[in-house]
């Protein structure tokens, strides 16, 4: 019976700090998939989206660059890497050699395959605001998966985008960590004052332990063009 070979399209794999979320300034090991379903007007992996990109690789050839690596924290990322069936074998061979697992999801792709595989799995999933070009491409049904544990990113880059995320957050409730980050670094300050500003008139009180303002601190300290950090 022949052996089946698990592939996944891989763009980069390499060791950073993690730059965006819950586990900001964590020694971490990035696995880049290529390919992306959406095409945001922000976004700063744009070499990323195209699915030809980068080299086949098996799942087992990336486990033992994730073990050269030796970070106790994968980064899975994209690109959207749920493009990709076998990236839930990769999740899987990962966490059964004790790496704690996030996955870096657009939030476009339903992610019920991926949690029942790996209920140990780390979610990371966007709402892309109306500055992305690509607001309305949530997967609704996500919002029923979504556990304490994982975050909900929203990239802003104006008023309005904050004004999205908070109205989203109101009508929807998501039970887990909520983070806003400016698409960039250089309009943070005029962004968290609005925020501020929003979230202190009251009906969000419910959320204000659980809505974050986060840079991306990968950018502040390589800069907006470097790869690989």
């Amino acid at each position: 019976m022949n052996e089946v070979i698990r592939l996944l399209r891989v763009l980069e794999v390499f060791g950073s700090i993690q730059g965006e979320g819950v586990h900001t300034g964590l020694p971490t090991t990035f696995v880049r998939l290529s390919g992306c379903n959406l095409r945001c007007t922000w976004c700063d992996t744009a070499y990323s989206q195209n699915g030809s990109g980068g080299e086949d690789t098996t799942v087992e050839d990336v486990m033992d660059r994730i073990r050269g690596l030796d970070r106790p924290y994968l980064c899975v990322t994209g690109g959207e890497p749920l493009l990709q069936h076998d990236v839930i074998a990769l999740c899987s061979c990962a966490i059964g050699e004790g790496y704690h697992v996030d996955v870096e999801t657009n939030g476009s792709m339903g992610v019920g395959e991926l949690i029942k595989c790996c209920p140990d799995v780390f979610l990371s999933m966007d709402v892309k605001t109306p500055s992305s070009g690509q607001e309305g491409s949530f997967h609704g049904e996500n919002l029923r998966l979504l556990r304490v544990k994982d975050q909900l990113k929203f990239i802003v880059s104006d008023h309005t985008d904050i004004d999205f995320a908070l109205n989203f957050i109101g009508e929807h409730r998501p039970p887990c960590e909520l983070i806003i980050t400016p698409c960039s670094n250089d309009n943070a300050e005029a962004l968290a004052d609005h925020l501020s500003n929003e979230l202190c008139k009251g009906e969000y009180g419910m959320f204000l332990n659980r809505i974050r303002l986060m840079l991306q601190t990968h950018r502040m300290i390589w800069g907006p063009d470097r790869k690989m950090v």
